[in-house]
């Protein structure tokens, strides 16, 4: 019998690490997951940034990750509307 109770304290034990590598592992990916959303946060300020310090009309091209994205800005107090 207590062998079989030796036994089955380090299977309890082997579930703990297990639960805790889980664990850390979901810490892990939640680090990952938030590095993203700010990075793709400062992607659009960069962009908006960009934007905003057109002078005259234009066509931009912004090229991220082989992505090209065309934006025109037209400044109000030029065009008269």
């Amino acid at each position: 019998m207590e062998q079989y109770g030796a036994l089955r304290r380090s299977t309890e034990q082997y579930r703990t690490v297990r639960g805790s590598m889980e664990q850390y592992k979901t810490i892990g990916g939640s680090k990952k997951q938030y590095g993203a959303e700010r990075g793709s946060t400062d992607q659009n300020a960069l962009v908006s940034r960009h934007i905003s310090t057109c002078k005259t009309s234009q066509f931009t091209r912004l090229a991220e990750n082989n992505l090209a994205v065309r934006t025109c800005h037209i400044l109000s107090d030029r065009s008269g509307f």
